[in-house]
């Protein structure tokens, strides 16, 4: 009978699962947690974010703008391994609002759950 740890099923399932580091913020890296790594309530609250985030259509006006920040920054607040990295992720990005369209769509594609590997012999 093969038998395995939990601890390497928890290494593999943070290696499978990481979410997404964002490198080069002041203070250190960001960690944007994966969904499947969040309590049922936070995923939920996330999930809710990003649908809201992708539906903002973005125009010319600037009320339509600031609202797409404010959703985008939610995003990326509820997605963040803490409250201090979100804090440092946001104020280095800023209102750039490509940049967090740009973030919010690499996290949603990192945070998709992936293909099975095969495992190293």
């Amino acid at each position: 009978m093969a038998k395995v740890s939990l601890e390497h099923l928890q290494q593999a399932a943070d290696h499978k699962y990481e979410g997404l580091t964002i490198e080069g913020i002041p203070g250190g890296d960001v960690k944007l947690l994966s969904p499947l790594k969040m309590s049922k309530a936070k995923r939920q609250k996330l999930v809710e974010a990003i649908k809201s985030a992708k539906q903002d259509v973005v125009d010319e006006a600037e009320d339509q703008v600031e609202q797409s920040i404010d959703r985008l920054h939610r995003v990326l607040r509820l997605g963040a391994e803490d409250q201090s990295a979100a804090d440092r992720l946001l104020k280095t990005v800023g209102q750039d609002l490509t940049v967090l369209l740009e973030l919010v769509s690499e996290y949603s594609a990192a945070a998709q759950p992936g293909e099975a590997a095969p495992s190293p012999s």
